[in-house]
């Protein structure tokens, strides 16, 4: 087993650096799991509780360690599960919980040998590692396609307030689906992009602060859940 220094030099919050640690442990196991790994797009090296994968045209079934993920697979999360998997060459997730994940495909350059990825995000928190110079990765949400090259990033989908993109380390290149121009997000910064809006502005994030995990900073913007009810009969206007 390596040492802990083998891991990237990044320093994010603990979870994301106990990620990369993974992502380099689990590079010498690739290939070495169950029989559909020769034909995986990824590896996954550590499942806690409730994690099912749906390959296309198939039910779904558990997923366990060392389980290959073949594209377009739809990895699920229940209450209280997790799953970190590997995709070389150079990238590893850990998706949270109650959350919804699959590879939608991978390109190689002939010219150059560089690998790029395309993720889906459909609901749920994900924690994303890209080593420098292996791939670039594009991340695609309901609301945003965010590129991340060289760099720890974390995402959080919430259907009533949109994408949250939170940086690590490098940048990443937000657009919203709706239109406009990319907003890039350097590390330690952070911005979200509600349904059919557009990027904020990328806001610091402050040491030990995340928006996958602290309301305050969802409260921050002044986002309506309902539509406002009408006034009942008889009532009088607020101007009048």
């Amino acid at each position: 087993m390596r040492a802990p220094n083998a891991a990237p030099t990044y320093r994010p919050a603990p979870a994301a650096l106990a990620l990369a640690v993974v992502a380099v442990l689990g590079f010498f196991s690739w290939g070495l799991g169950s029989a559909s790994a020769a034909k995986a797009v990824g590896t996954a090296v550590i499942v806690v509780h409730d994690v099912r994968g749906t390959p296309p045209g198939e039910a779904a079934k558990p997923v366990r360690q060392g389980d290959g993920i073949v594209l377009q697979e739809l990895i699920t999360t229940g209450k209280a599960s997790e799953i970190t998997m590997i995709f070389p060459p150079g990238g590893s997730l850990q998706l949270g919980e109650s959350s919804s994940f699959r590879v939608d495909s991978q390109a190689i350059d002939d010219a150059t040998g560089r690998t790029t990825s395309f993720l889906s995000l459909v609901a749920g928190k994900l924690r994303l590692a890209v080593r420098k110079l292996a791939q670039a990765v594009q991340v695609g949400t309901p609301e945003a396609v965010s590129g991340v090259k060289g760099t720890a990033v974390r995402f959080l989908v919430a259907p009533l307030v949109g994408t949250f993109v939170a940086v690590d380390e490098g940048v990443v290149s937000v657009r919203s689906r709706a239109g406009g121009e990319a907003v890039d997000v350097a590390a330690g910064q952070w911005v979200l992009v509600p349904p059919g809006g557009r990027p904020t502005r990328p806001a610091p994030l402050a040491r030990g602060q995340s928006p996958l995990e602290d309301p305050p900073l969802i409260d921050r913007f002044d986002l309506q859940f309902e539509p406002p009810k009408p006034p009942p009969p008889g009532s009088r206007s607020p101007n009048g």
